[in-house]
């Protein structure tokens, strides 16, 4: 268990670029290949795709994460030749120069196959398994957030995207008080010299970042309601970024936390999002209502190039 503990206090370390979370992935996903689990189809036939996993040993069953077998990538050595890859995309994405932008045909290749999303997929869920593994539940699934944040910060950076946390202090004079917003980034034309302000700029994207949408949907429609309402800034642009929308049931089932009808429901009546993105989207993703709704973190891309844009 020796390995393990030592990989679970990296788990539960910060995390400060993206090549420290690769080499963190690759660990994990080394230690994952020879503890010993035990791979389970869940029951019916809605998350075919997904598999539980399980370990047993002398303390008793120690359930881990659902893991997409369609994102996940299994062999520590792909793993590593994919890691190249994704930095080798980010660093063309963060040093384009022009409109004319254009991939090499082997990164060009890597991004339609969805080589991003499976890397960033399977480093995050690598980290998640031994965090499963290794720490009490709740513990897991904090150090799991914070890490997930973390990571999706570091894609940014490599972008070369600038962001920042924002505390955000709005004065509210009818009420004689001050509305306080703790964003988790912003995403700038121009990097901020401070973290914190009391206005967003006319360019300026709020980010929120979350492991999942669960218990959380409505909060991120009404924050932006809010914000633009107290900024006056109706065209206020605010997008959501998730992990996925799938917990373990019971025994051997899986569940779905996105819940459909509440986010068409939010998106009628406050408008939608300027953009929501899954590393692993729901199922819902496939109806009619949803589609351009619910979108790849792939299609993030767009994004850094108009900031880029901007820039030049």
């Amino acid at each position: 268990m020796g390995r393990l503990a030592t990989l679970a206090t990296r788990c539960t370390n910060n995390i400060e670029s993206l090549e420290a979370a690769y080499d963190v992935a690759q660990h994990c996903l080394e230690a994952l290949e020879v503890v010993g689990l035990e791979e389970i189809q869940p029951r019916g036939d809605r998350f075919e795709a997904y598999r539980l996993l399980r370990h047993t040993d002398s303390t008793g069953e120690h359930w881990l994460r659902p893991l997409n077998t369609s994102l996940f990538i299994r062999s520590a050595k792909e793993l590593t030749s994919a890691q190249e890859l994704s930095l080798q995309l980010l660093d063309r994405i963060a040093h384009r120069t022009d409109e004319a932008f254009r991939l090499p045909v082997k990164l060009q290749r890597f991004a339609d196959e969805h080589g991003l999303t499976r890397v960033l997929y399977t480093t995050v869920q690598a980290i998640g398994c031994i965090l499963d593994l290794t720490v009490p539940p709740q513990a897991a699934r904090k150090n799991f957030g914070t890490r997930f944040e973390e990571i999706v910060v570091a894609v940014l950076d490599r972008s070369g995207v600038p962001n920042c946390p924002l505390t955000l202090t709005v004065p509210v004079p009818a009420l004689g008080a001050r509305y306080r917003a703790l964003l988790d980034r912003v995403i700038s034309a121009q990097q901020r010299e401070s973290d914190k302000a009391t206005d967003l700029s006319e360019g300026d994207i709020v980010v929120s970042i979350k492991t999942s949408s669960k218990d959380r949907m409505k909060l991120v429609f009404l924050d932006r309601l809010l914000l633009r309402r107290l900024l006056r800034r109706p065209k206020l642009r605010y997008i959501a970024l998730y992990h996925n929308d799938v917990q373990r049931a019971g025994r051997d089932g899986i569940s779905q936390t996105f819940v459909p009808n509440m986010f068409l429901v939010c998106s009628k009546v406050l408008g939608d999002l300027t953009g929501v993105y899954y590393l692993d989207p729901p199922q819902a993703e496939a109806d009619e209502r949803f589609r351009g709704r619910l979108r790849s973190f792939e299609d993030l891309r767009p994004v850094a190039e108009r900031i880029h844009a901007q820039d030049t």
